[in-house]
């Protein structure tokens, strides 16, 4: 709608909304409460609330929800359980606590500010709580390129890179370790059902033979080569990449074919897949330099960006991302 009214009934157009200092709006005909959208290219306009406040409400209940199985589970096995504790000590609100083995489980449902997760983690561990973060199918499912997918990663000797993710219909937790860096075509792990006591002994977590291969295809269809050129060149975001290819003496069709056609998925990084390959092979022709060596310098000269990821050691994931491109580039190289 492209008008609203304030709570002393004044009609406002949305296109001089930003002039009045009221930031209240009405919707003319259901009096509910509307925001004002302003849009990059188009005409701004008024929105009814009550879709994202139903949304909110929806979630905080199957945040509840899961919270009351995961605390009915512990109960009925003995373990004294506290739910929304305050921990006065570090200021902190636990989802839900237990007392004797000083176990916290964080519940993550909608996306957070990954410091928020650090600092919080930290918090806890300072005073010998351990915490385990646990996503929900529904956080689970966003796309493959969204942050959250890397945000809640974590690494551990035996696993490798994993995650948990807490099935509220199983009453399940699910565990998928040995998520490769560097993936091409399909992304493959082991995935592992465990009942939620798994959390109390989980560094002595033996996988059973209930763990099954898991590959999921990442590569819906074939790109044409001559095609993606094209569209990389008209690209605004490549012009960087581009204008150090033509300084060099090269162009996209000097780098390997295989770096534009190839479905490849990076872990942890933000930028397209396709252009920190090129910068690798850009770089690799320019200083003969080591992989892991030329990744450092790319994040440091911000031309890539990663992900934060408060459970992963930068240098871990470095070293093992480094790792994973140079078996890549050894694969299509013989």
């Amino acid at each position: 709608m492209y008008a609203a009214v304030t709570e002393c009934g004044q009609l406002i157009y949305a296109s001089d909304a930003k002039k009045h200092n009221n930031r209240k709006w009405l919707c003319p005909r259901c009096h509910q409460p509307v925001q004002l959208i302003i849009r990059r290219n188009g005409r701004p306009y008024f929105r009814h609330k009550m879709k994202r406040q139903a949304q909110q409400k929806g979630e905080s209940l199957i945040h509840s929800k899961i919270k009351q199985q995961l605390a009915d589970f512990y109960i009925q096995r003995g373990y004294t359980v506290d739910l929304e504790y305050n921990i006065l000590a570090i200021d902190r609100i636990a989802d839900i606590l237990l007392q004797k083995e000083k176990v916290v489980i964080e519940i993550q449902h909608t996306p957070i500010s990954t410091v928020d997760i650090r600092q919080r983690t930290l918090s806890y561990q300072q005073f010998g709580y351990r915490c385990f973060w646990l996503m929900t199918p529904s956080l689970y499912s966003f796309s493959l390129k969204h942050y959250w997918h890397d945000a809640l990663l974590q690494y551990h000797p035996q696993l490798g890179y994993y995650r948990l993710i807490y099935n509220p219909h199983l009453k399940r937790i699910i565990l998928e370790w040995a998520l490769d860096l560097v993936n091409m075509k399909a992304l493959n792990y082991f995935e592992y059902y465990g009942k939620p006591d798994m959390l109390i002994n989980f560094s002595k977590v033996i996988i059973q033979e209930k763990t099954q291969k898991v590959s999921l295809n990442i590569a819906p269809k074939k790109i044409n080569y001559m095609r993606r050129v094209a569209s990389l060149r008209k690209a605004y975001g490549n012009a960087e990449l581009l204008r150090c290819l033509y300084s060099e003496g090269y162009t996209l069709n000097s780098l390997p074919q295989w770096i534009l056609t190839e479905h490849i998925h990076l872990r942890g990084i933000k930028t397209p897949s396709w252009i920190v390959l090129a910068w690798i092979w850009l770089q690799s022709k320019l200083t003969k330099g080591r992989i892991e060596d030329i990744i450092l310098q790319l994040l440091n000269d911000q031309k890539i960006h990663k992900y934060d990821m408060p459970f992963v050691s930068d240098t871990q994931w470095k070293k093992d991302l480094s790792t994973g491109i140079e078996l890549l580039v050894n694969r299509f190289d013989s």
